[in-house]
């Protein structure tokens, strides 16, 4: 169970940069900015540009973290198993 665990934390870890890496290249690729636009109140803002930032944003931010099995309660096996 404690293997499975493990797994499992470290799916739930690595998932974020590739959302952000892959969301990023079909924004990039499959989009064009101008296209659509994003009006609240007086502001106004291209769908395009909230997409490439929130994007870069999730991929950076997961980037500079680290993976901590102390932070999800797994222990590390032991080597002599």
């Amino acid at each position: 169970m404690e293997r499975w665990l493990r797994i499992l934390s470290k799916i739930d870890y690595y998932h974020h940069p590739v959302i952000g890496a892959v969301g990023l290249a079909y924004t990039l690729a499959f989009h064009e900015p101008g296209i659509h636009r994003i009006g609240v109140g007086p502001v106004s803002l291209d769908a395009f540009y909230v997409t490439v930032v929130a994007f870069s944003v999730l991929l950076l931010l997961s980037l500079v973290d680290s993976y901590d099995p102390d932070d999800y309660r797994v222990e590390l096996p032991d080597s002599d198993e």
